[in-house]
């Protein structure tokens, strides 16, 4: 993999953990269900990319 598809990859994980920290602070119930339901689909698609080798993480 290539430094830039490396940052990449980098920057969605920490777009990840900062979604996950909203999570456990400032969302209603139903907020953080919606965004649990996002972030679980943008790990999805992150592990199919890695699994195709677009992004080795």
């Amino acid at each position: 993999m290539n430094e830039e598809g490396h940052q990449q990859a980098t920057r969605a994980v920490k777009n990840l953990i900062e979604v996950l920290s909203y999570l456990t602070t400032l969302a209603t119930p139903k907020q953080k269900e919606e965004a649990l339901a996002n972030v679980y689909i943008v790990a999805d698609l992150l592990s199919k990319k890695a699994a195709i080798g677009l992004y080795d993480i």
